[in-house]
């Protein structure tokens, strides 16, 4: 049966996003460590420690590009281990700087806060 380029995106999509109600694609974050248990552990323990960081590095962000530079990290680190719901957020939020008021930039910190500290406690669990 020949396949046609749009049943292969299709395809494609659904593995890279496949449907879960956890916050970390586990089989994707296997195949990035080649079903090594304990290099998944470490690289779980690294995007717990980083994600902390670029939360601190995004509220004290003062400009469109300190505030894109903290978002395209969550998005890449995120992306890594198959954290899709974050990393589709920060990209969303990547280009858009909330400069319009405080409670909008709180409100978009806010949001990325709730999914990284969901995906962490995740994380602690796991490992």
């Amino acid at each position: 049966m020949a396949y046609g380029a749009e049943q292969i995106f299709e395809e494609f999509e659904e593995e890279k996003h496949p449907c879960s109600n956890k916050p970390i694609d586990l089989v994707h974050l296997s195949r990035q460590t080649f079903g090594n248990k304990d290099l998944e552990n470490e690289v779980l323990g690294l995007f717990y420690k980083h994600s902390q960081q670029c939360l601190t590095r995004l509220r004290e962000a003062t400009t469109p590009k300190q505030w894109a530079e903290a978002m395209h990290s969550i998005k890449g680190s995120s992306r890594g281990i198959g954290a899709w719901e974050i990393g589709e957020l920060a990209e969303k939020y990547e280009c858009t700087h909330p400069t319009e008021t405080e409670t909008e930039k709180e409100k978009a910190v806010r949001k990325i806060e709730n999914l990284i500290n969901t995906t962490n406690k995740f994380i602690k669990n796991l490992i």
